[in-house]
């Protein structure tokens, strides 16, 4: 029998993973009646249903340069898989079908583990969906139902301890909101909706924390929104990320692009943040469980004067979902108050919010993200951060999410 899913352990520290090995060195000098040999192997199993049926391109991540690259093995043929052998291992696994959009599926095996994909309260594997050709917008990245490595690094006491949880699909933003996409959006409501526009645009803040300062960017002679030097100096580009945006203003954002869409687009939820930025193997960057700063953009990346970069700058900060700058450039403002893991109320949450809580509360918002001031440990995914909802700050701004409706 296969180790049940529910119980795989999320991605140790090195020192664990030598001391594991270590012992894995001396089971094998003493197994000489080869009692063991099939757990000292370790080999797993896949079991995959997709809607529709796809052919499975399997993929095995191998470090490279110190980063973990998806390299080519075999075709899995296709779905359904049953109880597939898998060597342990991190695998990327890309769902094919004719009329629907390519799917990327992550998979991590643990020691004799069955990768199963049953939701829980469930007796069935969930079918993966892929979305249609044309469905999604070419900024939006799909991450399918499943299983992921959440939390760890619980020295950081902010840190969500490490679990296996089960998230639903998702779409998300490629890229947070830029300068470009949230003039477009304060111009609109300029447009009769002056205070609330002025309300929501980029400024300093002044005096105590809250208290908006001096607007940020400039009017032109339409009074269209317009970029300026700030207060540094500094001209920002129509394509960096927006910053000096509170929680609220991206709120108001997300209304307003979900009004225009169709689509219930909102601000992303933490765990949708954190499975979107690591796939499901609990890595501890986008890009693996080694830092080179010019990967992403933070504090030791910048040859000059730090600012923030436009968006598509650093391509080698992409995720397992190809989500990019999850681990520098800015931070994200998530939706949901912030749930101290290690507090008397609980171990922090197990699943996306519905909604974002009362906001009448005024309670702190979460945040996260790495960003251009950052140091390496705020670049890993597990990192939370948190902040009153009205906080505006030179690294926070926000990206969207929304369900996966399909054919919606």
């Amino acid at each position: 029998d296969h180790r049940d899913l529910h119980s795989f352990p999320t991605r140790r520290s090195s020192d664990l993973l030598a001391k594991a090995a270590e012992w894995g060195t001396l089971l094998r000098q003493h197994d000489r009646t080869h009692e063991h040999a099939a757990y000292l192997t370790g080999t797993g199993a896949l079991t995959l249903v997709t809607d529709p049926p796809a052919e499975v391109l399997l993929h095995r991540y191998v470090v490279k340069n110190r980063r973990l690259v998806p390299e080519f093995v075999r075709s899995l043929g296709q779905t359904p898989l049953k109880t597939i052998p898998l060597e342990m291992g991190s695998y990327l696994c890309v769902l094919r079908a004719k009329g629907r959009v390519d799917v990327r599926y992550p998979v991590n095996i643990g020691r004799q583990m069955h990768w199963h994909g049953v939701r829980p309260g469930d007796s069935e594997p969930h079918p993966v969906t892929l979305p249609r050709t044309g469905e999604l917008a070419p900024d939006d990245c799909y991450v399918p139902a499943g299983w992921f490595g959440s939390g760890g690094n619980v020295d950081e006491q902010k840190n969500l301890p490490p679990r296996m949880l089960w998230m639903d699909d998702f779409v998300i933003k490629r890229f947070p909101v830029t300068n470009r996409q949230y003039i477009a959006f304060l111009d609109d409501f300029a447009q009769g909706r002056e205070k609330d526009a002025l309300a929501w645009a980029p400024c300093e803040r002044a005096g105590q924390q809250g208290q908006q300062g001096d607007q940020i960017y400039g009017r032109d002679a339409n009074g269209r929104f317009v970029l300026m030097p700030d207060t540094d100096g500094d001209l920002w580009d129509l394509d960096w990320p927006v910053v000096m945006v509170d929680w609220w203003c991206g709120m108001a954002y997300a209304a307003w692009h979900a009004a225009r869409s169709g689509k219930p687009w909102r601000l992303v939820g933490e765990l949708e943040w954190e499975k979107a930025a690591r796939g499901v193997d609990s890595r501890l960057y986008p890009w693996g469980d080694y830092l080179d700063p010019s990967w992403g953009l933070m504090s030791d990346s910048h040859a000059g004067r730090r600012t923030p970069s436009i968006v598509d700058a650093r391509p080698i900060d992409v995720t397992p979902y190809d989500v990019r700058g999850m681990a520098g450039n800015t931070r994200d403002w998530c939706l949901e108050p912030f749930d101290h893991p290690w507090s008397a109320e609980g171990a922090g949450p197990t699943a996306p919010a519905s909604s974002p809580g009362d906001p009448a509360s005024l309670g702190r918002r979460v945040i996260r993200g790495g960003h251009w001031r950052g140091d390496a440990a705020t670049a890993q995914v597990s990192r939370r951060a948190s902040n009153d909802p009205g906080f505006r700050y030179a690294v926070v701004g926000f990206r969207l999410a929304r369900r996966f409706l399909g054919d919606s």
